[in-house]
């Protein structure tokens, strides 16, 4: 008898073991995710249930939801979320049904109403998803009844409206058409996009308050933002059937202003060397010393050639009756800037994504000083990125990727490669190179205006 049952167990023993690995062999991860108009929704609660097996996770900050295991076979999953109808799809499993992602809807005025009320809402019908397949079959859900005239639900809509609201009225008879311009309930598009234009401008501007009692004059200026955007699958007729996802984002600025920038610049007779009538910031005559005898200097004084040179460089007064300032003008500053951002993302099978992007943002500017100097700035920034991941079981995530970015920053003075001032004029010492080339910095002590421009750079910071 001992025999037999040894025998027995030796038997039994590798029996055992296949079933479990037939039954292993049949069961695997599944995972998916859960969006919002393309954005993920973290925090919903998933539900699958198998007949009376029944399994329940949450998703995480990107929308994700895992099952380590579950068998081939018809699941139903249950999507809830507060603020969103509830989410119904029953999908075949096998081993080669790939990952989806679920897609939820936000709940009108109505249903939040009749929720708060304790009235349950009609839920969907699931919609199949067959083996090997990677988009379901959604059958859209019976519309709920309409509430009936002079209902509590109606009321407290109009009541809403009447308070401010423009979005509370959506199921009131005043509100518009639900059919009104991309909006159409029902349809299944594919792409996503949106596009947006502001525009300012001191035209609208009122004029601004004087204190004083002078007639202040509006800052000129104009600026145009824009904004498009675009996403979707990738699809191609008879090309390509089942492309990965992709997004497009573009901005773009144009804006241009208008300052009015004020100086004091040397006088015709300052020009000729004549000092007589120059005052002090104190208001006492200018007195001019020899630097060789160190006695005063009578009558006008000599000026360089050098001088003569950087001299032509300022313009002449304009105004009059001001110690501080005798020059006025108006300088342009304008700025561009375009922005673009991509993205694509394809799922292959149930556990491995492939995904990468490709932004870059230029900057061109133009800054323009009191002597009408006009210096460019050009900034050209490129980010692009790739990136493979893989879902191990009970929890694990592998990505790995390569990412280039590049910032080059380009200043272009105004006299660059155009006039060698300081060269011309005979005055050594400074940056004679040709993308420095200019007039060499200034500065007075008197407030006569400084002579200065930007540094030529040319590279990557």
């Amino acid at each position: 008898m001992l025999g037999k049952h040894g025998g027995v167990r030796a038997w039994l023993r590798p029996a055992l073991l296949l079933l479990a690995l037939h039954a292993s062999a049949f069961a695997a991860e599944h995972h998916g995710r859960v969006l919002f108009n393309g954005a993920p929704v973290p925090g919903a609660v998933v539900t699958a249930t198998h007949g009376t097996q029944q399994l329940q996770t949450v998703t995480d900050g990107q929308g994700i939801f895992q099952f380590p295991s579950l068998a081939d076979g018809e699941w139903m999953i249950h999507i809830s979320m507060p603020g969103f109808a509830v989410q119904v799809q029953t999908i075949k499993l096998d081993k080669g049904t790939p990952a989806g992602n679920f897609e939820l809807k936000m709940l009108s005025v109505a249903d939040v109403l009749a929720l708060s009320k304790g009235i349950m809402l009609p839920i969907p019908p699931p919609p199949v998803v067959r083996p090997r397949e990677k988009k379901a079959e959604t059958v859209d859900a019976p519309a709920p009844a309409p509430a009936a005239a002079g209902s509590d639900a109606e009321k407290s809509t109009d009541g809403l409206l009447i308070n401010g609201s423009e979005n509370n009225a959506a199921t009131s008879k005043y509100s518009i058409s639900q059919a009104f311009g991309s909006r159409r309930p029902g349809a299944k598009g594919l792409y996503t996009g949106s596009i947006g234009v502001q525009v300012s401008a001191s035209p609208f501007d009122a004029r601004p308050y004087s204190l004083t009692g002078l007639d202040v004059a509006k800052a000129s200026y104009n600026t145009i933002n824009g904004v498009a955007t675009l996403g979707g699958p990738l699809k191609i007729p008879h090309l390509l059937r089942d492309g990965p996802t992709f997004f497009l984002g573009y901005q773009w600025m144009r804006s241009t202003t208008a300052s009015t920038q004020s100086g004091l610049v040397p006088t015709e007779a300052q020009r000729r060397g004549d000092l007589s009538n120059t005052l002090t910031a104190q208001g006492t005559p200018v007195s001019v010393v020899d630097p060789v005898t160190g006695l005063p200097i009578t009558g006008p004084v000599p000026v360089s050639a050098q001088a003569q040179t950087l001299l032509a460089l300022y313009p002449l007064p304009n105004l009059a009756g001001n110690t501080r300032y005798n020059y006025q003008t108006q300088v342009l500053t304008s700025m561009h800037a375009d922005a673009l951002q991509s993205r694509l993302d394809k799922n292959i099978g149930r556990r491995d994504q492939v995904y990468g992007g490709f932004a870059f943002r230029s900057m061109r500017s133009s800054n323009e000083n009191l002597f009408h100097f006009v210096d460019v700035t050009n900034t050209l920034g490129i980010d692009s990125n790739v990136h493979w991941s893989h879902h191990f079981p009970h929890q694990l995530l592998l990505d790995t990727g390569y990412r280039f970015t590049r910032l080059r920053t380009q200043v272009r003075p105004f006299f660059a490669n155009r006039e060698n001032v300081s060269g011309d004029a005979g005055i050594m010492g400074n940056e004679q190179s040709p993308e420095n080339w200019g007039a060499p910095d200034l500065a007075f002590s008197s407030g006569i205006a400084g002579l200065s421009e930007a540094k030529s750079i040319d590279g990557t910071p």
